[in-house]
């Protein structure tokens, strides 16, 4: 699939000009790229005059065309055409098509910070949960570097313009790096997460020695004990290593244990892919299932020693709050400990490539 459809491509499309065989090819091409599908979808919504949360006024509508006849002009400039492609249709079209393209370059400035990278910021927090080693805010801004970590019973989410990253329970993602240039990069360490887009934020990961490119915009992801599993919804997603490469499209699921195979995508886990937000998840049931680790509460208390034994009466008074404390405490402890092993294992890796590259 070549990269992205033309300006020419996406104006005959979205204005009824294509031939049936150029329909297919756009329609078959938007079903995998997000970018595209955004661009044709506030074309689409422009040339009909109904509301766009692309261009949600008049004041910007006429920003992006302006934008756009001056990009246009340019590009006539180099390519000595005579007349602009547009200038063919109707004005009513033509004056909603000119700014499809430009559309792109409002979303790029909306989403844009001072130092270029893209705004990714928490946007909701289950229960308990850690990024480098403290309790995330809501809207706080995610950098290179940071470690997200959560714990058995919570599951955290982040966004920016058109992209959610959705952690389920007990999972790590390092955010590996995040700039317009290069894209947002994560690391799945363990556990779960769903990925979903709907704009032109370009995203990738990597975990357990995999490179996961995605080609659409709802996949989720699973990786315990060097195991790595992924099921996808919407769109395509390519993982690969140096020796091996596969596509995994809409309706199909994967796993590092069979990784020549592809089956299809159970029911359980589409509707996990549907609404993994609004609570903790993947269930343990549904982690069990598919022979994930999940750490178990200590059969001791946190001092070694064995609890005290107590009458029915007192149990009743303090088994609510007890209970609460005591994995409340435990949970602090093994977050905590999973993150310091996160922080070393990156620290280690840092000063090895340090090391090779000093050799060098």
């Amino acid at each position: 699939m070549k990269t992205h459809l033309t300006n020419r491509e996406i104006d005959d499309f979205v204005s009824g000009l294509s031939s049936a065989e150029g329909e297919g090819r756009v329609r078959e091409h938007i079903a995998l790229c997000p970018q595209c599908r955004a661009l044709t979808s506030t074309l689409s919504a422009a040339v009909t005059g109904e509301p766009s949360a692309e261009l949600p006024g008049d004041h910007v509508r006429e920003s992006v065309i302006s934008e756009w006849y001056r990009m246009h002009e340019i590009e006539v400039l180099k390519k000595d055409i005579a007349k602009p492609r547009f200038s063919r249709l109707v004005a009513g079209l033509a004056t909603a098509a000119s700014a499809v393209i430009a559309v792109s370059v409002y979303f790029i400035i909306s989403t844009m910070t001072v130092n270029g990278a893209y705004p990714l910021e928490v946007s909701e927090v289950s229960g308990r949960a850690y990024i480098n080693s403290s309790m995330p805010a809501i809207n706080q801004k995610l950098s290179p570097g940071d470690i997200i970590v959560t714990g058995r019973d919570s599951s955290l989410s982040a966004s920016v313009s058109g992209y959610e990253i959705f952690l389920g329970r007990s999972s790590s993602v390092e955010i590996v790096h995040n700039s317009i240039d290069r894209g947002l990069r994560f690391m799945l360490r363990h556990g779960s997460v769903v990925s979903r887009s709907s704009g032109s934020v370009e995203y990738s990961f990597e975990c357990g020695g995999y490179s996961i490119v995605p080609a659409g915009t709802e996949f989720m992801l699973s990786y315990s004990d060097g195991r790595l599993f992924a099921a996808v919804s919407q769109g395509k997603v390519v993982i690969a290593d140096s020796e091996f490469r596969i596509e995994i499209s809409a309706g199909e699921k994967w796993s590092s244990d069979n990784r020549e195979s592809l089956e299809h995508l159970d029911k359980e886990t589409e509707q996990l892919l549907k609404s993994p937000s609004g609570g903790v998840w993947p269930s343990e049931a549904y982690l069990k299932n598919r022979g994930a680790i999940i750490n178990e509460p200590a059969n001791r208390s946190l001092s070694g020693e064995e609890p005290v034994i107590k009458t029915a009466e007192e149990n009743n008074e303090e088994s609510v709050s007890s209970v609460k404390d005591l994995r409340e405490k435990q949970e602090n402890i093994r977050a905590n400990r999973e993150l310091r092993e996160d922080m070393n294992s990156i620290k280690k890796e840092q000063r090895d490539g340090k090391r090779l590259r000093n050799r060098e």
